[in-house]
């Protein structure tokens, strides 16, 4: 099987890698965008025109797009790509479902966000973790919270929720965007990392952990993060790996534990090392 995965703005390096992971099973596929993240991560996917991918897109059993791209769908139909799948992993899909859900009609439909998955045509796919656990030697237990968009990450109320325990914590909360490598340097030297705390957008139900809590997870970090819809993570995977704090209480409540005893949660290597991720997506679009 041949496999080409297209996006425009790759957005969490999502699309590369899925490829990545394809590749470490064996899987023939290549993988492109049109721009490239002002992240800067150390490798992602090569950048071609649109024409290019039109003229690509035969050649391959299955084209997968992604990030919810009605442009890219046009150019893989004019390119006549035999089988196309559609990722759906965030602001697009959710403010625009009912049309997305026309337009992808027949497409396999896969996505990273557990709120969209509701006895649907769209399954969940959780992405893979390229970290190994690093060592704390903290004084202090450290809480981080780094987020890539602070209003989607709902980052005044993390402020706003951690600040009766800056005497419990040495709590670090930055918004400024750093390269990658540097992001997960900061990220490696969290005991606690808050990944989010947002339950709406746009006056929609929002609130699905992402790659980062993975991320965080993989360093060695407790978690704290939402989720909305938790069946949808847990039918495919089992135990959480993470610490979900859905309401205001919930939250102090976990803090108030973690200030109190250290914790352990269920690994995130087991089900997310890159290998068992690859398998799952070709299991998918086989």
């Amino acid at each position: 099987m041949r496999v080409l995965n297209l996006s425009t703005n790759d957005y969490a390096n999502m699309a590369h890698e899925n490829a990545n992971a394809l590749r470490s099973i064996g899987v023939d596929c290549k993988d492109y965008k049109i721009y490239r993240h002002n992240f800067c991560y150390e490798s992602e996917s090569h950048n071609v025109t649109s024409d290019q991918i039109i003229k690509f897109c035969k050649n391959y059993d299955v084209v997968q797009i992604f990030h919810t791209d009605k442009e890219l769908l046009r150019l893989c139909r004019l390119g006549n790509a035999k089988r196309i799948v559609m990722y759906h992993t965030g602001t697009r899909y959710r403010q625009e479902s009912a049309m997305y859900d026309k337009l992808c009609h027949g497409l396999l439909q896969i996505t990273d966000q557990c709120e969209f998955v509701n006895g649907n045509n769209m399954h969940y796919l959780a992405p893979h973790v390229n970290f190994s656990n690093v060592p704390k030697n903290n004084s202090k237990l450290v809480v981080g919270h780094y987020p890539s968009n602070p209003i989607n990450k709902g980052t005044d109320k993390v402020i706003e929720l951690l600040a009766p325990y800056h005497k419990d914590f040495d709590i670090r909360i930055d918004s400024k965007i750093v390269p990658h490598k540097f992001n997960i340097q900061r990220m490696s030297e969290c005991d606690i990392y808050v990944e989010m705390f947002c339950l709406e957008q746009d006056n929609k139900p929002f609130g699905c952990h992402g790659v980062t809590a993975f991320d965080a997870a993989a360093l060695g970090s407790i978690v704290v993060t939402n989720n909305i819809n938790e069946s949808a993570y847990t039918d495919v995977y089992g135990d959480y790996p993470f610490l979900i704090a859905n309401t205001e209480s919930k939250f102090k409540s976990i803090f108030e534990m973690l200030k109190k005893k250290t914790i352990s949660l269920p690994s995130v290597f087991e089900n997310h090392n890159i290998k068992s991720t690859g398998k799952r997506i070709l299991k998918l679009i086989s």
